[in-house]
């Protein structure tokens, strides 16, 4: 997405992805939507949000510090420029 944000629409939209990725918190209030916070880079400490609105019990299982595998379908919002991952799940 940050080299091409064209290509990587139309090679992962609505495509599920696994991404291996280690948990840094779990966020979002009970009438919100409810979420991961991850890792990508852990030397450069760069992060996305894993959005879980489905499998929200998933997330009661993990701690910070956890590493699992994630399978999402990635988001480009072109308003933030930023990639979130949407209708998450855990893999392992």
């Amino acid at each position: 997405y940050v080299q091409n944000q064209f290509e990587a629409f139309n090679k992962y939209s609505g495509r599920y992805v696994q991404i291996a990725a280690e948990v840094a918190a779990i966020g979002g209030r009970p009438n919100e939507m409810q979420y991961a916070q991850i890792v990508i880079r852990s030397q450069s400490k760069d992060y996305m949000q894993a959005m879980f609105p489905k499998n929200v019990d998933q997330l009661k299982k993990l701690k910070p510090g956890d590493r699992v595998i994630f399978s999402c379908i990635p988001v480009y919002d072109g308003d933030w420029e930023m990639v979130t991952l949407d209708e998450c799940s855990v893999v392992n």
